[in-house]
């Protein structure tokens, strides 16, 4: 619900804007500060990214082995199977890379534009 107007739902991103995931309740004043803000948010990202993962991987098998049953095709499933294990590795890998992406981002936003507030909430 949101908290402004009383009886009306509150969007998807409006909801995740003030979650306190991505809330900041005050400016950060040094780059050390904004490495810190997006640090501390780096397991929550990887069990979400993961989670998102896992259930994926789950409904691509069922789907390969339901079509090799009921349709005696193949589909979807890689030639060894152990390729989408390296897979899954990698793109865990990139997640995290692009991950510490938006702190980079964010760091040089602030030095091009050093009077902005970034992020904070008004």
């Amino acid at each position: 619900m949101n908290v402004d107007q009383p009886g009306k739902r509150m969007s998807p991103f409006a909801a995740l804007r003030t979650s306190v995931l991505c809330r900041r309740d005050m400016p950060l004043k040094s780059a050390r500060d904004t490495i810190g803000w997006w640090e501390a948010r780096r397991i929550p990202f990887n069990l979400i990214v993961g989670s998102v993962g896992i259930l994926t991987c789950v409904i691509v098998g069922i789907v390969g082995l339901g079509s090799e049953v009921l349709f005696h095709s193949e589909f979807g499933l890689p030639n060894p199977p152990l390729f989408a294990l390296f897979a899954v590795i990698i793109y865990g890998i990139l997640a995290n890379a692009c991950y510490t992406g938006g702190w980079v981002a964010e760091l040089i936003v602030r030095k091009i534009w050093p009077r902005r507030q970034i992020g904070s909430q008004r």
